[in-house]
């Protein structure tokens, strides 16, 4: 995917966490090892932790953007 901020190329991967740790994104096909979760490798800032969840995504590493797709009930 092509970044719309900056036009360069995106990583597709997942956003995740689990209400016990800090939110990571992870490139699609790679896991972040206790090494890299540790030096904080894929950490994603955030203000509130969540209970655990799994999100698709798009990350620019240039813009330091992640582009979600969601689907909000009403």
């Amino acid at each position: 995917m092509k970044c719309p901020y900056c036009d360069g190329e995106m990583q597709h991967g997942k956003l995740s966490g689990d209400g016990r740790s800090r939110v990571h994104f992870a490139q699609e096909g790679k896991k972040v090892s206790w090494s890299e979760n540790l030096v904080g490798v894929g950490i994603v800032q955030t203000k509130r932790r969540f209970g655990k969840f799994e999100i698709d995504g798009d990350y620019c590493e240039k813009c330091k953007k992640i582009i979600l797709d969601a689907e909000v009930g009403k």
